[in-house]
């Protein structure tokens, strides 16, 4: 997928070897590394409950927030800092929204 960058939320496809289907997860991308094409992202989790900050390691964006319309989310949402992941590119089925500035400096701390 082309035109991916920082910032972008997007659906990528994980094979589930077990039942021979593709399921896609939301992911943030944190970086795009346009040599190696590879993405640096963060998961997207649909939590029932949790705080604004999950242990320190996490950020809660509402969907029915402004942040969390552009984004495209359809539920409350948790970005986990926990686990940040190098994927190809290849493996980004599309793009469903984008976070802005705000919510890309808030991860940066929240990550670190």
């Amino acid at each position: 997928m082309s035109s991916i960058h920082r910032g972008d939320v997007v659906l990528v496809g994980f094979e589930n070897a077990q039942e021979k289907t593709t399921i896609r997860r939301p992911a943030v991308v944190i970086s795009v590394d346009i040599i190696k094409n590879e993405v640096a992202i963060l998961p997207v989790s649909m939590p029932k409950n949790g705080p604004d900050e999950v242990e320190g390691k996490g950020l809660r964006v509402l969907a029915q927030s402004p942040e969390g319309r552009l984004a495209g989310l359809r539920k409350d949402a948790t970005i986990d800092c926990s686990f940040l992941a190098r994927i190809p590119s290849s493996l980004i089925v599309s793009r469903i929204g984008h976070f802005d500035e705000n919510i890309m400096q808030k991860l940066d701390k929240l990550c670190r």
